[in-house]
C-alpha cells in the first residue's frame, strides 16, 4: 500500500513537474517571439535610408518596405485569430515563427529590392499569426490571476526588442552589412520553434476531426474581405499623411474599404461558421473596450511622431540627441508594462485601466501648458510620464479585453486586440501628421515647428481626454464581466 501511495506521487510529482516546465518553455517562446518583432520591426525601420540607398530606390519605395510589413500585419488578423480557435493557438504562433524566420532569411540573402520586398511580405504574414494567436495562447496557457503580470512581462521583453533595434540595426548596418540585420533573428526564432515544440507535443488531441472538417469551418469568404478591408484601410489612412485628405487615392482606398465592410457584414450573417460573430459587438462594453484600445495606439503614436519633430525643429537638437531624449519614453514604457501588469492582478484591473488614464490626462494637459522652451529635465520627465501611463493603460486594457473572450473565441479576441492596435497606430500617423501640417502651415523655420507642435498636442490631448471618458463610462457601466456569446464557436 505505501509503495503503491508513493508511486502515485512519484506520478503526480512527474506529471506536475511536465506541466510548468511545458508553460515555461511556451512563455519563453512567446517572450523571444514578440522580441524578435519589436527588434525586426525597430531595426528595418532605422535602415531605410540605407536600403534606399544600397538598391538606389525612391524614399516612398523603401517605405514599402515598412509598409507592406504593417499592411499584412493588419489585414490578417480576423483570419489568423479565428485560425487559433480552430486548430490551437500554438500552432498557428509556431506556423507563424516559421514564416516569420523563413521572411528574415529571404531578406538577408536578398539582391534586388523585389526579393526584400518578398521577404518583408513573408514576415508580415508570420508576425500576424504570431499577434493573432498570442492573445489566445496566454488564456489557454496561464491562470486567469496571472494574466496581467504575464501580459505586462511579455510586452516589456517585447519594448525591450524595440528599444534595441534602432542602436543595433544602426551599428550593423555601418560597421558590418545590413544583412545581419536579419540574420539576427535566425537564433532566436529557432529558439522559440524548439521551446514551442517542447510545449505542442505535450498538448493533448482536442478533438479527432480532421484537418479537412476542421478547415469547412473556416469562413474563406469572410477571410478574404477582411485582408480586403483591412489591407484599404490602412493605407488609406497612410495615404492621408503622405497626399492629403483630398487625394484621389485615399478616396479610392476609402471607397474599397466601404465596399468590402458591407460586403463583409452580408458573409458574415449568413455563414454557417462565420469569422466573426457580429452579436459580439451588441456587447457595448467591448465596444469601448476597443474604443480605448483605438484611443490609446492613436495617443502614442502621435507622441512617436510629433515629439521628434519639437526636439530638433524647436528645441534644436541634433537627431542623435533626439533619439536619446525619445529613451526616456520607450524605457518608460517597458518599466511600465511590467508595472500595469503587477497592478492589474493585484487589484481591481478597471480600477488601474481609469486611474492611469486620468493621470494620462493630466500628462498631455500638462505638456500643452509647458514652456515654449523647456529645459532638457522636464522633457525627459514628461517622456517618461507618457510612456508610462500610456504603456499601463495599454496593459490594463488588454488584459480585461482577453478575460473577457468565452472559451473557443479566445482567438478572435486576441485578433480584435491586435487588430485594434494596428487601426489605432494607422490613424494616429495620419491624424498627427495632419494636425502638424496644419498648424505650421503659412509659417517658417521655429514659428512652424512651434505651432505645428502645439496643434498635434491639443489633439493629443482631447485623444486622452476621450479616452478618460470612454474608461469611466466603461467603469460605471453596469452589466456582467463577460460576453453575451458564451457558446463555442468549434
Amino acid at each position: 500500500m505505501t509503495n503503491l501511495r508513493s508511486c502515485t506521487e512519484a506520478q503526480q510529482n512527474a506529471s506536475s513537474m511536465a506541466a510548468k516546465s511545458s508553460q515555461i518553455a511556451v512563455l519563453s517562446g512567446m517572450a523571444i517571439g514578440m522580441f524578435v518583432c519589436g527588434l525586426d520591426g525597430s531595426i528595418v525601420n532605422i535602415m531605410l535610408p540605407t536600403l534606399q540607398t544600397i538598391f538606389k530606390v525612391s524614399a516612398s519605395q523603401s517605405m514599402m518596405l515598412a509598409t507592406i510589413y504593417l499592411t499584412m500585419l493588419a489585414s490578417l488578423q480576423l483570419l489568423f485569430g479565428r485560425s487559433a480557435d480552430i486548430f490551437d493557438a500554438s500552432k498557428i504562433f509556431l506556423s507563424g515563427i516559421v514564416l516569420f524566420l523563413a521572411g528574415s532569411v529571404g531578406c538577408a540573402l536578398s539582391q534586388t529590392f523585389t526579393h526584400i520586398l518578398v521577404g518583408r511580405f513573408v514576415q508580415g504574414i508570420g508576425g500576424a499569426m504570431l499577434a493573432a494567436s498570442f492573445g489566445a495562447m496566454l488564456l489557454t496557457s496561464v491562470p486567469r490571476e496571472k494574466i496581467g503580470s504575464t501580459i505586462g512581462l511579455i510586452l516589456m521583453v517585447a519594448s525591450c526588442g524595440t528599444i534595441i533595434g534602432p542602436p543595433l540595426g544602426g551599428y550593423l548596418a555601418e560597421q558590418w552589412s545590413w544583412h545581419l540585420a536579419f540574420i539576427v533573428n535566425v537564433p532566436l526564432c529557432l529558439i522559440v520553434i524548439a521551446a514551442l515544440g517542447i510545449h505542442i507535443k505535450r498538448i493533448p488531441a482536442k478533438t479527432q476531426e480532421s484537418f479537412r472538417g476542421k478547415l469547412r469551418q473556416l469562413d474563406i469568404k469572410g477571410g478574404c474581405l477582411s485582408i480586403l478591408m483591412f489591407s484599404s484601410l490602412p493605407l488609406a489612412l497612410s495615404a492621408i499623411a503622405d497626399a492629403g485628405w483630398r487625394s484621389s487615392k485615399v478616396g479610392g482606398f476609402f471607397a474599397v474599404f466601404l465596399f468590402s465592410l458591407t460586403l463583409f457584414i452580408i458573409v458574415e450573417k449568413r455563414a454557417t461558421y462565420p469569422l466573426v460573430k457580429l452579436s459580439l459587438f451588441r456587447d457595448h462594453k467591448l465596444n469601448l473596450l476597443l474604443a480605448i484600445k483605438l484611443l490609446i495606439l492613436i495617443v502614442l503614436n502621435g507622441i512617436m511622431i510629433v515629439f521628434p519633430f519639437f526636439l530638433t525643429r524647436s528645441i534644436g537638437m541634433t537627431s542623435s540627441e533626439a533619439g536619446v531624449m525619445m529613451l526616456a519614453n520607450a524605457l518608460a514604457m517597458a518599466g511600465g508594462t511590467y508595472l500595469g501588469g503587477r497592478l492589474t492582478d493585484r487589484s481591481d484591473s478597471k480600477a488601474v485601466l481609469g486611474f492611469s488614464s486620468a493621470c494620462l490626462m493630466l500628462v498631455a494637459g500638462g505638456t500643452l501648458m509647458m514652456q515654449a522652451t523647456p529645459s532638457r529635465t522636464i522633457l525627459a520627465l514628461e517622456l517618461a510620464l507618457f510612456g508610462a501611463t500610456v504603456a499601463i493603460i495599454m496593459v490594463s486594457s488588454t488584459t480585461i479585453l482577453l478575460e473577457r473572450a468565452p472559451k473557443g473565441q479566445e482567438g478572435i479576441f486576441s485578433a480584435l486586440n491586435s487588430l485594434s492596435a494596428s487601426v489605432g497606430g494607422s490613424l494616429g500617423l495620419s491624424i498627427f501628421s495632419s494636425l502638424y501640417m496644419v498648424g505650421a502651415m503659412g509659417k517658417k523655420g521655429v514659428a512652424a515647428a512651434n505651432s505645428g507642435f502645439l496643434s498635434a498636442l491639443t489633439g493629443i490631448t482631447i485623444c486622452a481626454a476621450l479616452l478618460l471618458v470612454c474608461s469611466l463610462v466603461f467603469i460605471n457601466k453596469k452589466g456582467d464581466t463577460s460576453t453575451p456569446e458564451t457558446t463555442t464557436l468549434r
